[in-house]
């Protein structure tokens, strides 16, 4: 396997083996994952980009009168989502998406 380091740094940080060039962890989710390794060190983004990856939202409501009290807003990027994935993520430890979100996880994951 090609080996990869965490946050680059060869000289000071544990190997692993690189994630495999396949759609297949695209189409084999695991975020919970991509957040753990990412966390770790593994992760495409770096590392001053990853406090920007899981997003935080806030829920928008109205009373009777129609005044906002609270407001939605989503920041960030999802994990398992470039740049937020994973560089040692193993599709195997993922579980399979249906068949119909196939084509929007492409879109979402690979063309971005």
């Amino acid at each position: 396997c090609k080996l990869t380091y965490k946050d680059e740094d060869k000289l000071n940080s544990k190997a692993r083996c690189e994630s495999p060039r396949t759609l297949l962890n695209v189409l084999y989710k695991n975020d919970k994952l991509h957040k753990e390794q990412c966390q770790d060190g593994y992760c495409q983004a770096s590392s001053d980009l990853v406090q920007f990856c899981g997003g935080d939202k806030l829920v928008s409501t109205e009373d009777e009168f129609g005044n906002v009290t609270e407001t939605e807003s989503t920041y960030g990027f999802s994990w398992g989502v470039p740049p937020c994935v994973s560089t040692v993520y193993d599709w195997r430890e993922g579980e399979l998406a249906e068949e119909k979100d196939f084509a929007d996880l492409i879109k979402k994951r690979v063309c971005v």
